[in-house]
């Protein structure tokens, strides 16, 4: 999994990543459109203001335009970055988790509380979209995805460019365990987030 969204209430994963990019990119073109059909509307008024009364619209309209850009402007940067980190993740064959766990284990090996591993899911930038949304053209698709790869195709297994029997995330002693960087019931992002806001559950992870 890759993380809850709450505005479709669902999960992004293996199984949908590919239609959450359609949904995103879909939408954030669709804001920036109206944004750009705003614009283009105060153009007009700007253009035509001196014959205001003949041909500008009501008042009403021009503060609802006001209130569609700063909305368009607003949803459509947001959509944006989400779009582009959901991008650079695919791109890593990573998720977000993940990225929490690299960031976690780049602070353990400066402490010297574990061995410094590279995240061994990354094959390169094509093979990982190929792997995570599927072939270029499957974006064009509106059932296109990823291949079956792994446990009944639900891509629980991934090929790794590094020794199988390497742990990810690295584990080197009972004190790296022990570790509030590593142990999941303290661990938080840098934004302060812990697992818990989440969805998952520490206890139910050791069991």
């Amino acid at each position: 999994m890759d993380h809850h969204c709450p505005w479709t209430e669902n999960c992004v994963g293996y199984a949908n990543t590919g239609h959450f990019l359609r949904f995103v990119g879909s939408a954030s073109a669709l804001c920036a459109y109206g944004l750009y059909r705003h614009v283009m509307f105060f153009k007009f008024v700007l253009r035509y203001r001196r014959h205001l009364v003949r041909v500008c619209p009501q008042k009403s309209r021009i503060y609802i335009s006001i209130l569609g850009v700063i909305g368009d402007f607003v949803i459509c940067l947001t959509l944006s970055i989400l779009w582009i980190r959901v991008v650079l993740d695919v791109l890593q064959n990573q998720t977000q988790i993940e990225g929490w766990e690299k960031e976690r284990a780049a602070i353990l090996a400066r402490r010297k509380l574990a061995t410094k591993q590279e995240f061994p899911f990354d094959v390169g930038f094509y093979r990982n979209w190929v792997l995570t949304v599927g072939p270029l053209y499957s974006l064009l698709w509106p059932n296109g995805g990823p291949p079956k790869v792994g446990l009944n195709g639900a891509g629980h297994v991934f090929p790794k460019f590094v020794e199988k029997d390497k742990r990810w995330p690295p584990v080197d002693s009972k004190e790296v365990n022990d570790h509030e960087y590593y142990r999941l019931d303290r661990w938080i992002n840098f934004e302060g987030d812990s697992l818990g806001d989440y969805g998952v559950d520490p206890e139910a992870d050791k069991s």
